[in-house]
């Protein structure tokens, strides 16, 4: 046994204290209490151990500069309790927590307060049984941050509950949480409203069936995706969509599972070169067929696949075009065919200058060459547009071994072929042959006629000057003169 007291008291600036400890077989006991009433200073412990259980309080105060505490726990058996309590009354602050242990149970309660630069918090949390609780609350009011999340599990099932917000840079977050039974569901949301950002996800278990929804936003350099997936039995889908509007890009997909089949589109462009592109799948069984299609109108480019494999037959068609290299084609053709053209208008201008030139100056004028010029160029441009239409890409083997490409006409049948090739025999050399020997052939024949009118007409001068001259020479010798 031991036992001990003091007693203490200062009766002017009024101090006091007195201390109590007994110990008594296992019993333990003590109490302190203090008191300064000057600048004011409280203080009294009280502590208790019998057998098992332990209590213990505690109370403190300043009242100056204004400083409470409050504590008190208790241990009786295997329950547990504690009760804390303190306040700062001067830049204010403020806290509070209270714990208990009680069998399996356990449950806290905090709570704190900062009220200059405004800061809060609230945590609440309980287990009673299978079943837990959570509660947090959080807030600053000074760069402005919020939270608040709340968290439940009550046999099978859960829950779960977060909010956020920054509201300078100003950032939003919520999530949702919840599983019942075999059924789980979520939700998200966040937002930055600085660069601009936003999000959302929905997601939902139900029995067999799962199903998924996205939903991204970029707005800066402006970012768009939209997701979409279900899970519906053996079935499965998905939709997904992007876009990104500064240089411009764009994506589509779709997928389908359905039973042993499966099926995929996929879209894309870009619309700044521009070049797009389409791709379909498709699983049937043993059959597998494939398709796609690309196009790039810059350059411009063209590419068509086509696959099929159905048992075992596997067939492949590929089909490309470069419609730059056909263009030059194009214009390479048609001057040819303009520079034929342009003979032939010469010829029939200088047959119609020579051989009839009276009537030749009343419509050989700038206005009319400008006319023929464009009509010529006009007329080989058309005749040679089946170069831009039925061109393609075709490969082969350089002598080293590399694969090379080249441009070459792909006729949809050997007669369209056989057609054109007739008609360009005809309009580029047989038609302007004739025409121009037909021309040069007049006008050698009328410059033919014109040298033999000036031979005779020489030849007519001569004569006159001979019969003049004999003249002279008669009329000399009878008269009296003579001319030499």
């Amino acid at each position: 046994m031991y036992r001990r007291s003091i007693q203490e008291a200062y009766t002017g600036g009024m101090y006091r204290r007195s201390i109590q400890e007994a110990y008594t077989g296992g019993a333990y006991r003590r109490r302190i209490q203090e008191a300064r009433i000057g600048g004011a200073y409280r203080r009294r412990i009280q502590e208790a151990h019998t057998g098992g259980a332990y209590r213990r309080r505690i109370l403190e105060a300043h009242t100056g500069g204004a400083y409470r505490r409050h504590i008190q726990e208790a241990h009786t058996g295997g329950a547990y309790r504690r009760h804390i309590q303190e306040a700062h009354t001067g830049g204010t602050y403020r806290r509070r927590i209270q714990e208990a242990h009680t069998g399996g149970m356990y449950r806290r309660s905090i709570q704190e307060a900062y009220t200059g630069g405004m800061y809060r918090r609230s945590i609440q949390e309980a287990y009673t049984g299978g079943a837990y609780r959570r509660r947090i609350q959080e807030a600053r009011i000074g760069g402005a941050y919020r939270r608040r999340i709340q968290e439940a599990h009550t046999g099978g099932a859960y829950r779960r509950r977060v909010q956020e917000a920054h509201t300078g840079g100003a950032y939003r977050r919520r999530v949702q949480e919840a599983h019942t039974g075999g059924t789980y569901r979520r939700r998200i949301q966040e937002a930055r409203t600085g660069g601009a950002y936003r999000r959302r996800i929905q997601e939902a278990h139900t029995g067999g069936t799962y199903r998924r929804h996205v939903q991204e936003a970029h707005t800066g350099g402006a970012y768009r995706r939209h997701v979409q997936e279900e899970h519906t039995g053996g079935v499965y889908r998905r939709h997904v969509q992007e876009e990104h509007t500064g240089g411009v890009y764009r994506r589509r997909v779709q997928e389908a599972h359905t039973g042993g089949a499966y099926r995929r589109r996929v879209q894309e462009a870009h619309t700044g070169g521009a070049h797009r592109r389409r791709v379909q799948e498709a699983r049937t069984g043993g059959a597998y067929r494939r398709r796609i299609q690309e196009a790039r109108t810059g350059g411009a480019y063209r590419r068509h696949i086509q696959e099929a494999h159905t048992g075992g037959t596997y067939r492949r068609r590929i089909q490309e075009a470069h419609t730059g290299g056909a263009y030059r084609r194009h214009i390479q053709e048609a001057h040819t065919g303009g520079t034929y053209r342009s003979l032939v208008a010469i010829a029939i201008e200088r047959y119609s200058a020579i051989c009839n030139p009276l009537q030749s100056r009343s419509w050989q004028t700038r206005s009319h060459a400008y006319r023929v010029i464009a009509l010529t160029w006009l007329l080989s441009l058309l005749l040679m547009v089946p170069y831009p239409v039925f061109s393609i890409i075709k490969g082969f083997n350089k002598p080293g071994g590399e694969p090379g490409h080249m441009c070459r006409l792909s006729w949809p049948s050997a007669q369209a072929e056989q057609a054109w090739y007739m008609i360009l025999l005809f309009l580029l050399f047989f038609i302007p042959g004739v025409v121009m020997s037909v021309a040069y052939g007049l006008i050698s024949r009328e410059l033919y006629k014109g040298m033999q009118f000036e031979i005779n007409q020489e030849a007519a001068g001569v004569s006159l000057w001979g019969i003049a001259l004999g003249v002279t020479i008669h009329g000399s010798y009878n008269g009296t003169t003579s001319v030499f």
